[in-house]
């Protein structure tokens, strides 16, 4: 015997769409002790949804840092390239130490 002929499901055809609907007189209501239960729980859960909700933006705010900043290998070169400024910059002041003098 199929869910239709049993009345279980129902069916609504609304011009090309069909609608099916779930007999529910056999279904017991729930009570207001379960009702009240079943709140607490929607309320934990979305409690509990919203904390997770802005721990994922924090981290996406930190992985959009973190993809901005520089890499190991950059700062390695940019170390590189300032120290190798300073050593230069020193050989001219010991060298030419009156060229820089009057620069000031």
């Amino acid at each position: 015997m199929c869910i239709f002929q049993e009345e279980k499901v129902r069916e609504k055809t609304y011009g090309k769409q069909k609608v099916y609907l779930i007999n529910q007189t056999g279904i017991p209501e729930a009570s207001p002790e379960e009702l009240k239960k079943m709140d607490a729980e929607i309320e934990e859960k979305e409690r509990r949804l919203k904390e997770i909700e802005s721990n994922v933006k924090a981290m996406q705010s930190e992985l959009k840092a973190l993809n901005s900043s520089m890499s190991t290998d950059e700062a390695r070169a940019l170390v590189h390239k300032v120290s190798r400024f300073i050593s230069i910059s020193f050989i001219h002041l010991l060298f030419h130490p009156c060229k820089i003098m009057t620069k000031m």
